[in-house]
């Protein structure tokens, strides 16, 4: 009933102004407690920092919608959730995970995005409007800007937090939280010394959404003109 009625609203919202729409996956849901992180779970840490880019987006953004794939208590799916994302024509889509690292391992952050052939094949995908595309494919029509944001990304932070943690990727690989999705996709895995640090990758989160909004704002005015 909540995804019907969220539907219904932003159908009526799109009639009187488009806005872009990010979706964020925080990973695990109400049967999928995902990795132990100290006292915590994965699903738990995950949630919270969506919530946060969540506001930290609207509240920076006034042109963009940022819908969470889940709330606390849910079970979905992650074709329901490609089925979510594709269905309110999103314009990016963001998985999150976390895992705990020894105290004596220095912070890493991994950038991935969806691919079969990891850093091998350069997609060129058209199909017709009306054609069925299966869930493996989904990810080929946009390939090319994928993986500009990937590679954007992972230089943005880079530049601006190379001194803070490890960043590896961007790395193509057939992650199944991105499968079945149309819209860019990316997800960040983090990993963690306590249940109470992730708040450290915020900064991290933040600079690579601004950088990828923009991108997406340009791209979307570029089509507009």
């Amino acid at each position: 009933m909540k995804r019907i009625l969220f539907f219904a609203f932003f159908f009526f919202c799109t009639a009187y102004g488009q806005k872009l729409t990010v979706m964020i996956n925080p990973a695990g849901d109400a049967q999928k407690a995902g990795r132990v992180i100290e006292k915590s779970f994965e699903r738990a840490l995950t949630l919270q920092m969506a919530n946060h880019l969540k506001n930290y987006i609207e509240s920076h953004h006034s042109d963009v919608r940022v819908v969470l794939t889940r709330s606390a208590g849910e079970s979905i799916s992650t074709l329901q959730n490609a089925s979510f994302s594709n269905r309110l024509e999103s314009n990016l889509f963001i998985s999150i995970h976390m895992f705990q690292a020894p105290a004596d391992k220095t912070a890493s952050l991994s950038l991935y995005y969806f691919s079969l052939e990891p850093q091998t094949v350069k997609w060129q995908f058209k199909e017709p409007e009306l054609s069925f595309i299966p869930a493996h494919k989904a990810h080929m029509s946009s390939s090319n800007i994928t993986k500009k944001l990937a590679t954007t990304l992972a230089q943005n932070l880079k530049t601006s937090f190379g001194q803070q943690c490890t960043l590896n990727g961007p790395y193509g690989v057939p992650f199944a939280p991105l499968v079945g999705i149309t819209a860019p996709a990316l997800a960040f895995e983090m990993s963690i010394h306590s249940h109470a640090t992730w708040q450290t990758y915020t900064p991290l989160l933040e600079s690579s959404l601004d950088k990828a909004l923009e991108l997406l704002k340009e791209a979307s005015s570029r089509n507009r003109s």
